[in-house]
């Protein structure tokens, strides 16, 4: 899935996709049509990079599905004792009958979510325009005291007339009843992490209007002049951003990594615009017609339960699962694994990729027989208990053939001296013979055998 596409590492994983096993009956899921065309630029930009660097085509084969994020609307469904919530919590934070409340829910941020002063400067000119107390709940979290304090003087600074409230949306009552306090519910989203949004269909099925910016997902979500409004957005002209790229040095080191995209969304954030004046004039219409309010309501949360409840999602997860599995069966793998091939080819087995820098290699030449060490009056049974003793030593075991096992090769070199690798072999399930080698490796390590590259002794 694609909840943010914004970091440096989650580009990273995008651009992998290119060269990754991937066939036509795998898929990633985009959580809404701009994040997948987000995808689709990041690939085709890697694809031409490849290209020039190989001269070789390269597409990408994956299926990239549009499927929404969902919630169940039966948690929100409205009813007494979402009305008697209403009373409550309204009573509760002095938010009169006549009054509105305003909510916003989710991380607040001013760079990964949604930057606050469009927000503020729409609500204090509603405030001036309707002349009825207006409430601004911001029921989230913040990453640091320094943007808490930003958000709070914000409020005071930008909208004076509207009475702020905070609440810490982790809590769980907070969570699941400051719904039914509010009269809108507003998200004016304008950072790139953002891809969909799952706060406004969350409002739209507890059967709020919401006004949200025209913004990634939520243009797929939310019908304009329907179950609200949708604001205007701007980006500066594509291509004069060129010195706000992710630096290539982001890579070195994780917390290089993070402040590095810290600086690339919050530098994004400042130049993407939400329109303040047509921001005022929704909050304006839904704050003086509480009929509108009421049919953009009900609209939003028959519309909620229609595309986004769990059902829903749900149903469209498993027709793609359907889809896939037909284009399975009839359609032929892409570029089979060769007889040889690692699987993974950067990630190939140490033994192969570290081949040179042992001396030898424990093959069918070696001849194996118990070690001095294990020939003392406890014996090789004695020498290896003393051995399994050592949790250093025995780590490894789940990698190792059995005890059991084990201790059928031990006793077939006490018994005939000498053997080679093959006869040591033939006692092991076929399923099993790859780890014959590691395990004598393992032994010969301990001082329990010898391993030899000799002929058989006579």
């Amino acid at each position: 899935m694609t909840p943010t596409i914004a970091s440096g590492r989650v580009m990273d994983n995008i651009g992998d996709l290119l060269t990754a096993p991937l066939q036509q009956w795998d898929a990633l899921v985009c959580t809404s049509e701009t994040a997948k065309a987000a995808v689709v630029r990041v690939m085709d930009n890697w694809a031409d990079y490849l290209g020039q660097r190989t001269g070789a085509k390269i597409n990408p084969v994956l299926q990239l599905p549009v499927i929404p994020l969902g919630v169940d609307c039966d948690t929100y469904a409205p009813g007494d004792q979402a009305e008697s919530e209403r009373k409550t919590i309204r009573q509760g934070l002095g938010i009169g009958d006549e009054d509105i409340a305003v909510l916003t829910m989710g991380r607040l941020s001013l760079h990964g979510k949604a930057h606050p002063t469009p927000m503020y400067l729409a609500l204090e000119e509603t405030a001036r325009r309707c002349g009825r107390r207006l409430h601004l709940i911001q029921a989230g979290w913040f990453a640091n005291d320094s943007i808490e304090k930003e958000f709070r003087d914000g409020v005071h600074a930008y909208c004076p007339s509207v009475n702020g409230i905070f609440l810490d949306g982790r809590e769980p009552s907070v969570r699941s009843k400051v719904w039914w306090a509010a009269d809108i519910f507003t998200s004016l989203s304008d950072s790139i992490q953002e891809t969909s949004g799952l706060t406004p269909i969350e409002a739209m099925a507890a059967g709020l209007p919401v006004v949200v910016s025209d913004w990634d997902g939520y243009r797929d979500t939310v019908r304009h002049e329907t179950d609200g409004f949708r604001i205007p957005t701007w980006l500066p002209l594509a291509g004069s951003g060129t010195d706000l790229s992710l630096p290539p040095e982001a890579g070195l080191h994780p917390q290089i990594s993070d402040k590095a995209d810290e600086t690339h969304l919050g530098l994004a954030s400042q130049f993407s615009v939400v329109d303040v004046g047509a921001a005022a004039n929704a909050f304006t219409a839904l704050a003086g017609n509480p009929e509108l309010r009421i049919r953009m309501g009900a609209a939003a949360r028959k519309r909620a339960r229609e595309s986004f409840d769990w059902r829903v999602i749900i149903g469209a997860y498993q027709r793609l699962w359907q889809d896939l599995e037909n284009i399975r069966n009839r359609e032929d793998e892409i570029a089979p694994l060769a007889d040889g091939c690692p699987a993974i080819p950067l990630g190939d087995d140490p033994f192969s990729v570290f081949q040179g820098y042992a001396g030898e290699t424990i093959d069918g030449d070696v001849v194996v027989s118990l070690s001095a060490l294990a020939g003392d009056e406890a014996g090789w049974a004695g020498w290896l208990e003393k051995i399994n003793a050592g949790k250093m030593n025995t780590f490894a075991a789940p990698n190792m053939l059995g005890e059991a096992e084990i201790n059928g090769m031990l006793g077939a070199l006490d018994e005939e001296g000498y053997l080679n690798i093959y006869a040591l072999a033939e006692n092991v399930p076929e399923n099993r013979r790859y780890l014959v080698t590691r395990t004598l490796a393992w032994l010969a390590k301990m001082g329990i055998v010898q391993l030899e590259k000799a002929p058989m002794p006579d």
